[in-house]
């Protein structure tokens, strides 16, 4: 009978060290390159897992900064179209922050500008919002309600260089 109490504790004690041992910690798992690619296809194969993923790096200084490094990336995700605004209307704090970073650097460079300011000249929708609110907010003269005129020039008045 201690015999058998005494295999028992045996096998008890070897399942015990037997489980511990196959624990890994998180650095352990990603050292090993077959575990860690495993681990990143599954993450991108998830649209879930995915999602998650693209919150982390977007909160992450340090992720999005890789990804303003990686210019084929970005060219790859700039030029899917249909891409890029399902991501804006998906998550609006980033298309808000999208916006704002681009009129920072319309305000820092006049070419930037003169080109943002003709697309949205040639485009009849944002022509009659931005004239719209320009008339709600008492900014554009009896004339400019008129209407503007592609014929106008297309300078950036931020630069000192426009009509105004």
């Amino acid at each position: 009978m201690k015999t058998l109490q005494f295999i028992c504790i045996i096998i008890l004690l070897a399942m015990i060290s037997g489980c511990t041992s196959q624990a890994q910690s998180t650095g352990e798992i990603l050292k090993n390159d077959e575990q860690r690619q495993e681990i990143m296809t599954a993450i991108s194969n998830d649209d879930k897992m995915m999602d998650e993923m693209m919150g982390h790096m977007m909160k992450s200084d340090h992720a999005m900064q890789m990804m303003e490094g990686h210019q084929g990336m970005m060219g790859r995700m700039m030029s899917n179209r249909q891409m890029m605004m399902n991501m804006m209307a998906k998550d609006t704090v980033m298309a808000s922050r999208m916006m704002n970073d681009m009129m920072a650097m319309m305000e820092k460079d006049s070419t930037m500008c003169n080109m943002m300011g003709g697309i949205m000249m040639e485009n009849k929708h944002m022509m009659n919002m931005m004239q719209n609110m320009g008339k709600a907010d008492g900014m554009m003269s009896q004339k400019q309600q008129g209407g503007m005129k592609k014929e106008q020039s297309l300078t950036c008045s931020m630069h000192g260089n426009g009509n105004q």
